[in-house]
Protein backbone atom coordinates (compact mmCIF):
# COMPACT_ATOMS: atom_id res chain seq x y z
CA UNK A 1 0.00 0.00 0.00
CA UNK A 2 1.33 3.17 -0.89
CA UNK A 3 1.35 6.50 1.49
CA UNK A 4 -0.42 9.58 0.69
CA UNK A 5 1.91 11.83 -1.09
CA UNK A 6 4.08 9.55 -3.07
CA UNK A 7 4.36 9.54 -6.55
CA UNK A 8 1.63 7.29 -7.84
CA UNK A 9 -0.22 10.21 -9.45
CA UNK A 10 2.66 10.50 -11.60
CA UNK A 11 1.96 6.61 -13.10
CA UNK A 12 1.37 6.78 -16.97
CA UNK A 13 -2.59 6.21 -16.99
CA UNK A 14 -2.89 2.73 -18.49
CA UNK A 15 -5.10 2.54 -21.38
CA UNK A 16 -6.78 -0.71 -23.84
CA UNK A 17 -3.92 -2.09 -26.29
CA UNK A 18 -5.33 -0.11 -30.08
CA UNK A 19 -5.19 -3.61 -31.41
CA UNK A 20 -6.26 -5.82 -28.41
CA UNK A 21 -5.08 -9.81 -28.74
CA UNK A 22 -8.43 -10.81 -30.40
CA UNK A 23 -7.79 -8.85 -33.68
CA UNK A 24 -11.01 -6.75 -33.21
CA UNK A 25 -10.09 -2.60 -33.48
CA UNK A 26 -11.96 -0.45 -31.36
CA UNK A 27 -11.91 2.81 -30.60
CA UNK A 28 -14.12 5.52 -29.16
CA UNK A 29 -14.90 8.69 -30.22
CA UNK A 30 -14.95 11.83 -28.03
CA UNK A 31 -16.48 15.13 -28.16
CA UNK A 32 -18.57 14.69 -31.08
CA UNK A 33 -22.08 15.54 -31.15
CA UNK A 34 -24.57 12.29 -31.92
CA UNK A 35 -26.81 13.84 -34.02
CA UNK A 36 -25.86 17.31 -36.00
CA UNK A 37 -27.69 18.66 -38.85
CA UNK A 38 -24.01 20.58 -39.94
CA UNK A 39 -22.72 17.85 -42.05
CA UNK A 40 -25.54 15.85 -43.81
CA UNK A 41 -22.81 14.09 -45.48
CA UNK A 42 -21.40 12.66 -42.84
CA UNK A 43 -24.35 11.79 -41.43
CA UNK A 44 -25.51 9.82 -44.30
CA UNK A 45 -22.31 7.56 -44.62
CA UNK A 46 -22.30 7.02 -41.11
CA UNK A 47 -26.09 6.08 -40.57
CA UNK A 48 -27.60 2.32 -41.10
CA UNK A 49 -28.82 1.60 -44.94
CA UNK A 50 -32.59 1.37 -43.36
CA UNK A 51 -32.65 4.16 -42.12
CA UNK A 52 -31.02 6.30 -45.13
CA UNK A 53 -33.37 4.98 -46.96
CA UNK A 54 -36.17 5.90 -44.73
CA UNK A 55 -34.83 9.73 -44.26
CA UNK A 56 -34.71 9.81 -48.28
CA UNK A 57 -38.29 8.25 -48.62
CA UNK A 58 -39.41 10.89 -46.02
CA UNK A 59 -37.87 13.72 -47.73
CA UNK A 60 -39.09 12.47 -51.13
CA UNK A 61 -42.74 12.53 -49.80
CA UNK A 62 -42.17 15.41 -47.69
CA UNK A 63 -41.36 17.50 -51.15
CA UNK A 64 -44.62 15.65 -52.83
CA UNK A 65 -46.72 16.92 -50.39
CA UNK A 66 -45.11 20.53 -50.46
CA UNK A 67 -45.81 20.78 -54.04
CA UNK A 68 -49.25 19.58 -53.61
CA UNK A 69 -50.05 21.69 -51.23
CA UNK A 70 -49.06 24.83 -52.94
CA UNK A 71 -50.96 23.74 -56.46
CA UNK A 72 -53.80 23.29 -54.34
CA UNK A 73 -53.27 26.86 -53.38
CA UNK A 74 -52.73 27.90 -56.71
CA UNK A 75 -56.43 26.98 -57.66
CA UNK A 76 -56.90 25.73 -61.20
CA UNK A 77 -53.42 25.35 -62.09
CA UNK A 78 -53.00 22.06 -63.21
CA UNK A 79 -54.51 20.35 -66.71
CA UNK A 80 -57.22 17.79 -66.61
CA UNK A 81 -57.02 17.69 -62.44
CA UNK A 82 -59.64 18.74 -60.57
CA UNK A 83 -59.15 21.64 -58.15
CA UNK A 84 -61.14 20.05 -55.54
CA UNK A 85 -59.04 17.09 -55.41
CA UNK A 86 -55.93 16.73 -53.51
CA UNK A 87 -54.87 13.34 -54.72
CA UNK A 88 -54.78 14.98 -58.20
CA UNK A 89 -52.34 17.20 -57.17
CA UNK A 90 -50.03 14.86 -55.62
CA UNK A 91 -50.03 12.45 -58.10
CA UNK A 92 -50.40 14.22 -62.05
Amino acid sequence: MRAHGTASHLEPARHPRVVPRDGEIRYRVEGVRTLTLGDAYHAAMTVRWPMLLACIFAIYVAANVLFAVLYRLGGDCIASADPDSFADALWI
